[in-house]
């Protein structure tokens, strides 16, 4: 009986040795699965990476790169063998170093094609695909002399002398207006003018011929071309005013916008189809596309179309919404409100970033042509800043000795013009802010500045005239 006691316990203690050995092969073999779940996730990652050549990785010497790699190989072979790691397992590690090295690889072949390519996109090319100019259309759009109505002042939009020959091109008069909204040129280089509030002009700077589009009984807040330089939109200062859209080429009120019934536009723009209006705490969208036009609600008694906003965001910040503005790649807007908030939202109105740009009123927003990520902001202080929209800080910024109202950014000569309470256009080197010109003429202070993109033509207005200056170089 003794004996066989003891070839029982004999026999459990093996068993209990046994079992142990199988707990502990159980443990390598899941430790083992892990190790290659992370080799074949480690590969999945870095052949994505060559899928979709994301350069990421230092540029090493042809020298250097052998002999991280040889090193790299060699540690994870090591690692492998370690843990009993198969050798069928091994390749994994292998096609690791391989997928690196076609990363590598992809990277010195293609970064200095993919930098070359990465300005053309966007902003340049769609400006450079709208600035065709249609003659016919150019002719249907010109002002019409003969269509005057007997009421027009020769007074209105007349040409007057020169106060400086060098920099001057024209100057003609004008009335008052509510807003540095309240004068746009279309890519025809007709420009539209709210004049003494309540009437609208058409006027060619080549020809000199002018042009009462419409007069109202509200004051006019905003007039806005579209990019393709035949619809004009119009914001109003009253509530419950809808905006209006007018077919230039028919000279007949196209559509009404409305929006919310306490609504004031405070500023107007278009990006392509799309009609943005900022108002005292909402940013109203409305899209002009054939598409959304044969959708829209109703139809007045007059036979003109009534479309309600396509999308509408509340900004959360107080203050009335001064200056709404998209970028040139349309693919993102910034706003701008009195209270010198500025948030920026890309096509689909989620935030990118927010700034207090200012501590009080901030005046104007204008982006820049050339580079997506650029704008310039200014301030009833006199402060102009630029900035990246990645960043919650100015990049750069100046005091200007008087409140800056209006700016512009000027491609042909990379500067910033703006315009001062001083009766001033000062004009600013990018990226120094350093002042290099100083543009006189003007008799009150200007609130509206326009540039030709294309021929970096630019025009400022005041409530007693718009001076034309001649194009920089």
């Amino acid at each position: 009986m003794a004996k066989n006691g003891a070839i029982i316990k004999a026999l459990e203690s093996e068993n209990e040795l046994l079992r142990e050995k199988a707990r502990s092969a159980e443990e390598t073999k899941l430790n083992l699965e892990k190790t290659i779940a992370a080799y074949q996730e480690t590969i999945q990652y870095l052949e994505t990476r060559v899928r979709n050549l994301i350069f990421d990785i230092d540029i090493l010497s042809a020298e250097d790169y052998k002999k991280t790699m040889e090193l790299h190989e060699l540690r994870l072979n090591q690692v492998a063998r370690s843990n009993g790691i198969p050798e069928a397992q091994t390749k994994i590690v292998t096609n690791t170093i391989e997928c690196e090295k076609q990363v590598i690889a992809l990277q010195k072949e293609l970064e200095p094609q993919s930098r070359t390519l990465e300005p053309e996109v966007g902003a340049n090319a769609i400006m450079e695909r709208e600035s065709g100019i249609d003659k016919n259309m150019l002719k249907l759009l010109q002002p019409c002399s003969t269509g005057l109505r007997k009421d027009v002042s020769p007074y209105v939009l007349a040409e007057v002398p020169l106060t400086d020959e060098l920099t001057q091109k024209s100057i003609i008069t004008t009335g008052r207006c509510r807003h540095h909204y309240c004068m746009d040129i279309s890519k025809y280089n007709i420009m539209a003018v709210a004049h003494d509030f309540f009437t609208v002009y058409l006027y060619s700077e080549i020809s000199k011929v002018k042009e009462k589009l419409f007069e109202v009984k509200d004051k006019i807040n905003a007039v806005v071309w579209n990019n393709a330089g035949t619809l004009l939109a119009v914001g109003f200062d009253s509530r419950n005013v809808p905006i209006q859209v007018w077919d230039v080429l028919s000279r007949k009120l196209f559509k009404l916008l409305p929006y919310h019934s306490d609504a004031i536009c405070y500023s107007l723009t278009w990006s392509g189809d799309i009609i943005s209006c900022g108002t005292q705490q909402y940013v109203f969208h409305w899209d002009m596309s054939e598409e959304k036009d044969n959708q829209s609600d109703h139809t007045n008694s007059d036979g003109v179309k009534r479309q309600e906003p396509t999308t509408i965001l509340r900004n959360k910040y107080f203050g009335n919404i001064g200056c709404v503005t998209w970028s040139f790649c349309r693919s993102k807007f910034g706003i701008l409100n009195f209270g010198g908030h500025m948030c920026i939202y890309d096509a689909n109105s989620k935030l990118i970033q927010y700034m207090k740009a200012h501590p009080n009123d901030g005046n104007n927003l204008r982006w820049c042509p050339w580079d997506n990520d650029i704008l310039a902001t200014c301030s009833d202080t006199g402060q102009i800043k630029v900035w990246n929209v990645n960043y919650p800080t100015p990049v750069k910024e100046v005091m200007n000795s008087s409140s800056v109202r209006s700016l512009q950014w000027i491609p042909s000569i990379k500067a910033i013009a703006s315009a001062d309470l001083n009766n001033d256009i000062i004009l600013w080197e990018y990226p120094s802010l350093k002042q290099i010109a100083t543009l006189k003429g003007h008799t009150k202070y200007a609130h509206n500045i326009h540039v030709n993109m294309e021929t970096s033509a630019l025009v400022s207005r005041s409530h007693s005239e718009i001076i034309f200056w001649k194009p920089f170089k």
